[in-house]
């Protein structure tokens, strides 16, 4: 494309009517204007297809840069939870060592308990 924008193009295809109605030419040189302004405004469609494209290209750009934004944002709260999981797991392993302990303290009591009534026993029977 020659033209970068669709007002270059309609000033182009002007100057060449112009050119068309005032000059005489021959019929050659007339077919070559026409064809000349026909692609002019082809190429007008096709630029206008860029454009669409151009824009649709960025409007993806911007939603990528939002999306990015959340996802990042979701990384940090994501990270916060974890670090409360983390936590709260810290307390239960150490609820776990502490109840492993009361349970082997609970089974030696229960040991010494029948040790005990074992003395007991003897000594009364």
């Amino acid at each position: 494309l020659r033209f970068n924008d669709i007002a270059s193009i309609d000033t182009e295809v002007k100057k060449l009517k112009t050119r068309q109605e005032s000059t005489s030419m021959s019929l050659s040189e007339e077919k070559k204007l026409i064809k000349e302004i026909d692609q002019l405004q082809q190429s007008k469609g096709l630029l206008e297809q860029l454009k669409d494209k151009d824009s649709s290209i960025d409007n993806a750009k911007e939603q990528r840069k939002v999306i990015s934004g959340d996802m990042n944002a979701k990384d940090k709260e994501i990270d916060a939870v974890q670090v409360e999981i983390d936590e709260k797991q810290k307390i239960v392993d150490a609820m776990k060592d502490t109840e492993s302990e009361v349970r082997k303290n609970l089974t030696g009591l229960k040991g010494e308990r029948e040790v005990i009534k074992k003395e007991i026993g003897e000594k009364i029977g």
